[in-house]
């Protein structure tokens, strides 16, 4: 399904530039169809070791926009024959309107992705004997595309408001490019402890490494136990172990249900649940929990 989707729309694209640009459709089927083909590679290849080196670090990049700006041009195109379909475009305003939104979005993307905003949310708690802030940080996919400097802007950000404690919720890397203490470093100069479940990039990459070095920076990994910080109780659960067969499968309900039997909520104290991917809110509702934080889709839940 998958092969045949990419193979429609490298199609469609060809046709519809071939058109535009007045060329060969052989050329724009070979050239497109190269383009896709190399740049999912890129994408499926993002996280292996063999892409650590310097030489392929910049080669992953280049295709992975590549891949990028391919989606983005596919929607552009799709959302202008739209328009075309209503109010009948020339070739010239078509081949214009689908190059200008391309470059817009991919450009607003781009930026939206390099400058990170903290999103403010009240949520009351039964138990809380007074207000406090939390950070909750996500999905930052350390790696080929950010580096210790974006984790110190994070950082930064974290430290420039009264928040209590920070609450990391996995995927805090996604490749073997920046894999090293050095891109954790801004971890040692947070104001506030801080708490970490992994995610399931995490486990792609080197779980056991990466909890090492969050650790070494001062940070408390949890793995299926609770702590209490702030009069507030935080359980944190990991991701089961990764295999070929679960590798961006949802886990199910049964691994919660498993989790929370191995642990004790507290019945006087507030609890926070923290796990990566957002499943069993029914089961941890049942069990007492007040909140629940996760990541994973990133933002869609």
């Amino acid at each position: 399904l998958f092969l045949a989707i990419i193979t429609v729309a490298v199609w469609y694209i060809s046709r519809r530039s071939a058109w535009m640009f007045n060329i060969r459709p052989l050329w724009c089927y070979i050239i497109f169809a190269l383009l896709a083909f190399f740049s999912f590679s890129a994408v499926l290849g993002y996280g292996s070791s063999s892409t650590s080196g310097e030489f392929m670090h910049y080669v992953t990049v280049t295709l992975c926009y590549i891949c990028g700006v391919l989606i983005i041009l596919l929607l552009a195109l799709l959302f202008t024959d739209l328009v075309n379909l209503i109010y009948p475009l020339s070739k010239r305003l078509f081949a214009t309107s689908t190059i200008v939104l391309t470059v817009f979005v991919a450009i607003y993307g781009f930026l939206h992705a390099a400058n990170p905003k903290l999103k403010s949310v009240e949520i009351e708690l039964p138990k809380l004997s007074e207000e406090i802030s939390v950070i909750q940080l996500s999905d930052i996919h350390l790696g080929h595309f950010r580096s210790g400097a974006h984790l110190q802007k994070i950082v930064d950000i974290v430290n420039s408001t009264d928040a209590k404690m920070v609450l990391i919720t996995g995927d805090l890397f996604d490749s073997h490019y920046n894999l090293s203490p050095a891109t954790l470093e801004p971890f040692k100069s947070l104001k506030m402890p801080a708490f970490f479940v992994d995610g399931n990039h995490d486990g792609y990459t080197d779980i056991k490494r990466i909890k090492q070095m969050v650790a070494d920076c001062g940070v408390t990994v949890l793995n299926n136990q609770a702590v209490e910080c702030c009069g507030v109780e935080i359980t944190g659960f990991a991701m089961p172990p990764i295999t070929s067969a679960t590798m961006h499968a949802v886990q199910g309900d049964s691994i919660i249900r498993g989790y929370l039997d191995s642990v004790e909520l507290s019945k006087e104290l507030p609890s926070i649940i923290l796990h990566h991917s957002p499943v069993g809110a029914e089961h941890i509702a049942k069990a007492g929990a007040d909140l629940y934080l996760s990541g994973h889709t990133p933002g869609g839940q």
